[in-house]
């Protein structure tokens, strides 16, 4: 008598948390939402200039490198984009916290405590913003005038002219971009 082998069942289907798939469709619309309104602000004509590109990205709460920036506007190509582009290009940012594997996710106050930390060698609590600006134009990816402008006039004692670092990194990691209340 020959037995018969019993087939193995087919595999189940993967069994989907519909609090998980809820979670996320919520926070892919909140995603849109915000992508919507941040073009808003910067649309003229119902078109973006990729100049505004950088900025943009820092008011969905962002923290993109020139290069980032770079690339992306490279893939743009023109000089205008247009909503859809800029929705296509730009959720799987917001949503993943990154570009070509690359983080563009705010930094924590620690980690730019931290940073702020190592350039005060003497442990004052405190950069003389003059060598601050020589330091963010000269090491890493370099920032340019206009942002190192923006940062010193927020963060600088302008009496002593010093940036006192506890304060600025705490500025720096919880600064969010004021949208309206039905995207809090």
């Amino acid at each position: 008598k020959k037995s018969k082998k019993k087939a193995d069942p087919a595999p189940a289907a993967p069994v989907v948390d519909p609090n998980l798939q809820k979670i996320k469709l919520e926070k892919r619309q909140e995603a849109l939402d915000k992508i919507q309104w941040v073009f808003k602000l910067f649309q003229n004509e119902g078109v973006m200039s990729v100049s505004d590109l950088g900025t943009s990205l820092r008011a969905l709460n962002l923290n993109p490198t020139q290069g980032v920036i770079q690339k992306l506007a490279d893939e743009f190509g023109d000089s205008i984009i247009q909503y859809d582009q800029y929705e296509n290009a730009v959720l799987d940012i917001v949503l993943n916290q990154e570009y070509n594997e690359k983080s563009v996710a705010r930094d924590s106050e620690d980690t730019i405590l931290r940073a702020f930390e190592t350039l005060d060698a003497e442990k004052q609590g405190y950069i003389e913003t003059e060598k601050l600006m020589r330091l963010l134009k000269t090491y890493g990816e370099p920032f340019d005038d206009e942002e190192i402008k923006e940062m010193t006039h927020a963060a600088e004692d302008a009496e002593l002219h010093v940036i006192r670092y506890e304060e600025t990194a705490s500025l720096l990691a919880t600064s969010q971009p004021s949208y309206p209340s039905t995207f809090k």
